[in-house]
């Protein structure tokens, strides 16, 4: 499957807010297992590539958040702030997005 397939797919997946991480996942990472859980299309490659992309973009960090936090963009006690996670969640939706846009404009 193309990669902003996959992409398009791991969204609906997603968590929109803090509140809604009971439902849906918070993590791109996680997101990514439960679309191809959902989706038979998505291929152990398609995973793996899409997961190795996310990875790789996070420079090291473990989460979204972590990398926010390294960069100064959130405070250290960050988790505690429904508020922060609900900015987090909507960034990581954004950047969802531009992965789709970037992948799709490449013919991916």
């Amino acid at each position: 499957m193309k990669t902003s397939e996959v992409f398009k797919k791991v969204k609906q997946h997603l968590a929109k807010d803090f509140e809604e991480t009971h439902r849906k996942e918070k993590f791109i990472c996680i997101a990514i297992l439960t679309a191809a859980a959902h989706t038979k299309r998505i291929t152990e490659e398609d995973k793996s590539r899409c997961t190795d992309i996310v990875e790789s973009r996070l420079e090291g960090a473990y989460t979204m958040g972590g990398w926010l936090n390294d960069r100064g963009c959130v405070p250290e006690n960050f988790l505690n702030d429904h508020n922060i996670l609900d900015r987090i969640q909507a960034h990581r939706h954004a950047w969802v997005d531009m992965l789709i846009a970037e992948f799709e404009s490449k013919g991916d």
